[in-house]
């Protein structure tokens, strides 16, 4: 039932994005997706984990990293694991979506993979996944602020609250110029009912029992 409900919300989500994160969350109707969050899984659903580490870095989540191949996911997951739940072609690209699933099929993570089969992007649900600190998807905001130094709080244009930190980014250099990369932690709070400056949101705004709903890479 799970993976029915993820792969039916995803192909109606995604079918008119370009397949990234990024776009994902500038998405209006990414917000509701949030549903697939902690209150998604019990605490016996991750016991299965088929990977050594379920550590969360920058581009990394456990074995799984932004620029490995697609081939390399099923040496550590079986094809029943790796479920495509969209694909889209366009004049110059090609976004495939996947859902990676655990042994028992609870949804992981979402893995977004180039026309050339690379992951360019994963979005996170399963609260198994942790950074060396012990943040993961249902965090609180007051748990997050206490462990890192917050570095922004952006709301998208469709009232979305993104947060990042400074312990996990980094400046990489691509086609000239300077980029941020970032692990992204989407807070469970409409934009409309915090305190919003010139698109940063007011830390203090933000309750802190507001939990973190998903993690883009």
């Amino acid at each position: 039932m799970k993976l029915l409900i993820l792969v039916l919300f995803l192909a109606c989500l995604l079918s008119g994005c370009g397949g990234s994160p990024d776009d994902l969350a500038t998405d209006s109707s990414a917000t509701a997706e949030a549903s697939i969050s902690s209150d998604t899984f019990s605490n016996s659903d991750t016991d299965d984990l088929p990977m050594e580490s379920v550590a969360i870095a920058i581009d990394q989540a456990g074995i799984i990293n932004v620029g490995m191949s697609l081939t390399d996911v099923y040496q550590w997951f079986d094809s029943a694991q790796v479920q495509k739940v969209l694909e889209k072609k366009s004049a110059n690209n090609a976004a495939h979506v996947y859902s990676l699933l655990s042994t028992e099929a609870v949804p992981l993570m979402i893995l977004f993979v180039s026309a050339t089969d690379t992951i360019t992007g994963i979005i996170i649900h399963n609260p198994a996944y942790q950074t060396e600190k012990g943040i993961g998807v249902g965090s609180t905001f007051s748990q997050l602020s206490r462990e890192y130094h917050i570095a922004s709080i952006t709301a998208t244009k469709d009232r979305q609250v993104i947060a990042t930190v400074e312990e996990l980014q980094k400046k990489e250099i691509e086609n000239g110029k300077e980029t941020t990369v970032a692990v992204k932690f989407e807070l469970g709070v409409d934009s409309g009912s915090v305190l919003v400056e010139n698109n940063a949101v007011v830390p203090s705004s933000i309750p802190p029992h507001i939990q973190i709903t998903r993690i883009f890479l």
